[in-house]
């Protein structure tokens, strides 16, 4: 009776609903419609509700957004702009979740649910989940009678490319949906299909088929009646009782009779999102006999149960008996995967300390996440990372580092996603005829030299990619470098990093390399999935006395310094710390072929030196964040290679722009665009006490070497965005000579067409009542190097349309 009365209660909230709802024949609502700057707006005709609400995925996580009622009776709201993806919805109408009645996309959900609409904001190149010109594999929809829920049901089988023309057999997946879906939902919004196409055809995954078959022991979405309690036991997502026995001994028979699969546990896999995670690891850590690869998508890990959880193993999984056991677990789980999203925060510390306890065992388990919550979003980058790792030695699917010298596909290539320039000379600027000492900031605290310690550097990948390698530097007229111990993971937060996510560093299929003086030196690359805006950890081992390291001196980020060989560990006893890069010039991804690099190239005000420490804001940081946040394609990378107090013309601070520009330019890997903003320092160093004349520069010497890296840029395909020089008015190297000098480069910038775009940063930072000098509010009081702010409105400034 109490089941009944909640179904009476619901059919009278939509029949409210429905009277709200504009009837007949209304005039035509466009909804949802996407606009060129990716922002989304919905529309619904209902004229008579009092309060409409949008809410679900669209939303970022955010609750309901109260849209407005026109004239009209058509209630409205734009949201974005939106990265591309796939975009769950629905309309709340005084107080009851409906679909939109004007979108025919729509995620069929489970029975007692609403269903939800969807928008998909495309990109400009197909996403992992796009279709493409490849081979594809069919979806069927096999019926067959369940005789554990009493009624006929529906499960869903993907087969892949080829398979009705070969004789082959195939490995099976068993792919489980979540409470909120049905059997449809890997399909209809997972993508499951799509993405395995594009995996096989990349040669990536192996060819298999996946069954999705319906997890609810409640009828719904299938044949017959829309909803049956079942015979045994409660309908809700608890009860796998009845599951497991439609699984194991129909669906798996089932298949296994129709389909050219093994039958063996090795060719098996089973995992799931949400309510399939859990299943998959009731039903698969159960019967070792039946599955060697198990996977959970935000399947709970240590929240499954009458009562929190005190340790990550209490759950209704055996994690004890499996840890208790691992030579036996080594042997019955080839792989054990679990994810979820970084916003579920319940999720993400129980899953990675699983993981950790059972990699510490020798079982190859990983873990994953994503920027996100409980979302599809989350969920196709997870079996987009996981489904590669099925049915291969498991030396393959704990990283494939076996495999360094593999070439990537043909729709893939390396780019850098972050670098920064490395001193390539001692500082010998000729100010009264000696050498001075390195330039600020005097906070770096460069030590003197390094002896059997760990640097653990802090970098930020401005493009994903799902492989990882780095560059080591030795310049400074130094003797060899000894690398003892190299690992690269995904910084948590200071010096802590993601422990799943660690990788050691290989060189050559060696632990350690040595680096010669002044060469670079590549490490093999590792699998790791890395989005963008990620923050990655580089930790180096030095056992050997180094002398003084080479260096970016401007790091703009914390580094950490401890005793020993600490560049496995999670985290780390720092003994002292340093805003300075050392060693470390450069992090490459595999990444689409389409992807490329914007090499930011210039001085101290692209370095970011007044921008604040660990945060990002220096213009070059922000630019990257603009372009991953629209969504844009291709992927852009923005690699920051400012150097404080470079010149362009003559060494000073390290060698000059002209000759840094083939190492810190032409050797980066995908690079498409550079942005050039040098010459301020040439202009203003002779003024400087004691400089000779010598040094002295005319505004045609300036020209002419901005003509130089402009020319060999285009040389190698690059394109160049020059930004005019910026005033320092209030300095103490300023002269009016110098101001000339400058206003007739950044005219020669603005009108001689020798850039094919042109950044005007002096007109968006000067002060409007006196541009000799920085805006008020965007100076820090040097006059010279913009503020969070005044980085802020350069990058605002920024027409990312001119990279695309």
């Amino acid at each position: 009776m109490a089941r009944g009365r909640v179904f009476v209660g619901m059919v009278a909230a939509l029949v409210l609903v429905t009277t709200a709802v504009a009837q007949g024949p209304p005039p035509a609502v466009r909804s949802p419609e996407v606009h060129a700057d990716r922002t989304v707006t919905f529309r619904l005709r209902a004229p008579s509700a009092t309060s409409v609400e949008l809410v679900g995925e669209v939303l970022h996580g955010k609750g309901p957004m109260a849209m407005t009622k026109g004239a009209d009776g058509v209630w409205s709201i734009t949201v974005g702009p939106l990265q591309p993806e796939i975009w769950i919805y629905n309309f709340r109408i005084q107080g009851v979740d409906l679909p939109d009645p004007a979108n025919i996309s729509v995620m069929p959900r489970a029975a007692g649910t609403a269903n939800s609409s969807f928008v998909e904001v495309p990109g400009n190149t197909p996403a992992f989940y796009d279709a493409r010109t490849v081979p594809h594999g069919d979806v069927r929809m096999v019926l067959y009678e369940s005789k554990a829920t009493g009624v006929h049901r529906y499960l869903w089988v993907y087969t892949p490319p080829g398979y009705d023309a070969s004789a082959a057999k195939y490995p099976v997946f068993y792919l489980l949906h979540g409470n909120g879906e049905t059997q449809s939902g890997w399909v209809a919004n997972g993508r499951a299909n799509i993405i395995l196409d594009n995996l096989i055809a990349d040669r990536r995954a192996e060819p298999m088929v996946v069954v999705m078959p319906h997890g609810h022991p409640i009828q719904s979405a299938s044949v017959g009646p829309f909803a049956l309690v079942p015979p045994d036991g409660e309908p809700g997502m608890l009860n796998f009782r009845l599951f497991t026995r439609d699984l194991l001994q129909q669906i798996i028979p089932l298949v296994e009779r129709s389909y050219r699969v093994y039958s063996d546990a090795e060719h098996r896999a089973i995992g799931g999102l949400s309510m399939g995670g859990f299943q998959s690891l009731e039903i698969g850590l159960a019967h070792p006999e039946l599955f060697r690869y198990v996977l959970a998508y935000s399947g709970g890990f240590g929240s499954l149960g009458s009562r929190a959880p005190e340790a990550a193993d209490e759950t209704r999984s055996p994690w004890k008996e499996l840890l208790a056991n691992p030579a036996g677990t080594r042997n019955d789980l080839r792989l054990l995967f679990l994810g979820s999203g970084r916003a579920e925060t319940g999720m993400l510390g129980p899953g990675q300390r699983l993981v950790r306890r059972f990699q510490a065992e020798g079982i190859n388990a990983r873990w994953s996440d994503y920027p996100g919550g409980h979302v599809f979003s989350v969920w196709r980058n997870l079996l987009h990372e996981s489904a590669p790792m099925l049915f291969k030695p498991a030396d393959a699917a704990a990283g494939l580092q076996r495999r360094a010298d593999a070439p990537p596909a043909a729709n893939e290539r390396w780019v850098t996603t972050w670098a920064t320039a490395q001193q390539l000379a001692p500082t010998r600027l000729p100010f009264g005829g000696r050498d001075e000492p390195p330039p600020p900031p005097l906070t770096a605290r460069v030590p003197a030299t390094v002896k059997d310690q760990t640097v653990r550097m802090v970098v930020r990948a401005t493009i994903g990619g799902r492989r990882i390698r780095i560059r080591l530097v030795n310049a400074l007229e130094k003797p060899p470098i000894r690398v003892g111990a190299a690992h690269i993971a995904v910084r948590q937060a200071g010096a802590a990093v993601v422990p799943a996510s660690d990788r050691a560093l290989t060189f050559g299929g060696r632990p350690s390399t040595v680096v010669p003086p002044g060469a670079m030196v590549l490490s093999d690359p590792v699998d790791l999935m890395v989005t963008p805006l990620t923050d990655l950890a580089v930790s180096l081992y030095l056992p050997e006395t180094t002398g003084l390291p080479t260096i970016h001196p401007d790091g703009m980020h914390t580094a950490y310094i401890a005793a020993g060989n600490a560049a496995g560990q999670t985290t780390l006893n720092a003994s002292g710390t340093t805003t300075a890069y050392l060693w470390l010039s450069g992090v490459d991804v595999l990444a689409p072929a389409a992807a490329g690099a914007i090499v930011a190239f210039g001085d101290s005000i692209t370095d970011g030196v007044a921008a604040t420490l660990d945060s990002d804001r220096a213009w070059p940081s922000l630019l990257a964040a603009k372009l991953a946040s629209g969504g844009g394609s291709p992927p852009l990378a923005v690699l920051n290679l400012g150097l404080s107090g470079n010149r362009l013309l003559r060494h000073g601070f390290g060698v000059s722009a002209l000759t840094r520009f083939d190492r810190d330019v032409l050797g980066q890997a995908g690079v498409r665009w550079m942005t050039l903003m040098l010459g301020i320092n040439d202009i203003t160093f002779p003024a400087v006490p004691g400089m000779p004349s010598t040094e002295a520069v005319t505004a045609d010497d300036i020209i002419w070497g901005l003509q130089q890296i402009v020319e060999r840029a285009h040389e190698h395909g690059i394109k160049v965005a020059g930004a005019t020089i910026m005033p320092v008015g209030g300095v103490s190297t300023y002269t009016e000579g110098g101001e000339a000098i400058r206003q007739a480069v950044n005219q020669w910038i603005r009108t001689s067409g020798a850039c094919d775009a042109v950044l005007d940063f002096d007109k968006v930072v000067r002060d409007s009542a006196d541009p000799k000098r920085l805006r008020r509010e965007y100076d820090p009081g040097d006059h010279v190097h913009p503020n969070d702010e005044g980085n802020a409105a350069m990058a605002a400034a920024i027409d990312v349309s001119v990279f695309r």
